[in-house]
C-alpha cells in the first residue's frame, strides 16, 4: 500500500540482505514521526479523505511525498 501511495519501501533479496533503502519518514503533516505506534496513531486521526504530506529522506535527500487518502469502499454485496 505505501509504495501505490508513492512511498518506496525497503528493498531486499533472497537473502535478506538490503538491495535498496526505502523511504525514510521523518514528518506526518508537519508533526515529526517518533515510531511506527505514534505514526500509526497520528493516521488514525485522518480524515478519510483528503491529501496528507510526509517529509522523507530519499536516496540521501530530503523531499516531500503527497498521499491523496481516500475513504475505505464498502464490501460489494453478493446479488443471488
Amino acid at each position: 500500500p505505501a509504495a501505490l501511495a508513492g512511498l518506496r519501501p525497503l528493498r531486499l533479496d533472497r537473502e535478506g540482505r538490503v538491495v535498496a533503502p526505502g523511504d525514510i519518514l521523518l514528518t506526518y503533516q508537519g508533526t515529526p514521526i517518533q515510531n511506527g505506534v505514534q505514526l500509526f496513531d497520528l493516521l488514525e486521526l485522518e480524515p478519510p479523505k483528503g491529501a496528507v504530506v510526509f517529509d522523507v529522506v530519499r536516496d540521501g535527500k530530503a523531499g516531500k511525498v503527497t498521499m491523496h487518502v481516500e475513504p475505505p469502499r464498502a464490501p460489494k454485496s453478493e446479488k443471488r
